[in-house]
């Protein structure tokens, strides 16, 4: 089984799981953090400023 459902972010033969590409996605976000505005005890807010492709 490719995807055997074990802890990692690489099956056993290398392939990277959809976690892993999720990571590489918010790693192309970069490093700049906008502010926000609001305050709500059960929201948190989250903006960038980069495409994604």
């Amino acid at each position: 089984m490719p995807f055997h459902g074990g802890f990692g972010l690489m099956n056993l033969h290398g392939v990277a799981k959809p976690a892993y590409r999720a990571f590489e996605m918010l790693h192309g976000l970069g490093t700049e953090i906008l502010s926000t505005q609001g305050n709500h005890p059960t929201v948190d807010s989250g903006v960038c400023a980069t495409e994604i492709r």
